[in-house]
C-alpha cells in the first residue's frame, strides 16, 4: 500500500536568545551602535539576516526537513546586556513531524503545539 506523504505546514514561532549570546555572533561597534540593544533598535536587518544564516546552518548540519523563510527582531525584555533577551519571530516550514524537532519547549524555536495547531498552523498548497 503505498502511503501519502505528511503535507506541509507553516509555523510562526519565537526564537529567544540572551543578549550576551548575541552579542557573540554579532559586534555592535563593528556595526556602528553603542550597544546590541541599540542595533536591535536601529539596524535590525543585521541581526536578522546573521542569526537565519545560523540557525539555518544549524538546521542544515542536524539534517532536518525544515525551511526558515524568515526570522524578524521582535523586542527586548531587558536592555542589560547581562540580563536581557532579544525574541525574533520566525516563520518555519515543513512536515509537522520534522517541525516538531526544532519547534516546541526545549527546542532552538519555542511553539505550543497545543494552541498552535488550532491558531497558527497554515497548509501549505
Amino acid at each position: 500500500m503505498k502511503q501519502i506523504p505528511d503535507k506541509k505546514i507553516r509555523i510562526e514561532a519565537e526564537l529567544p536568545i540572551p543578549l550576551g549570546e548575541l552579542a557573540t555572533y554579532i559586534s555592535p561597534k563593528k556595526e556602528g551602535v553603542a550597544s546590541i540593544a541599540e542595533l536591535l533598535e536601529k539596524k535590525p536587518h543585521i541581526p536578522n539576516s546573521i542569526l537565519l544564516k545560523f540557525v539555518s546552518k544549524i538546521i542544515k548540519r542536524k539534517k532536518f526537513s525544515v525551511n526558515i523563510e524568515k526570522i524578524e527582531f521582535d523586542y527586548c525584555d531587558s536592555e542589560r546586556i547581562e540580563r536581557g533577551v532579544a525574541y525574533f519571530n520566525a516563520i518555519l516550514t515543513g512536515t509537522e513531524k520534522e517541525l516538531r524537532k526544532v519547534a516546541g519547549e526545549d527546542r532552538i524555536f519555542f511553539f505550543d503545539w497545543e494552541e498552535g495547531i488550532k491558531m497558527n498552523v497554515q497548509e501549505q498548497i
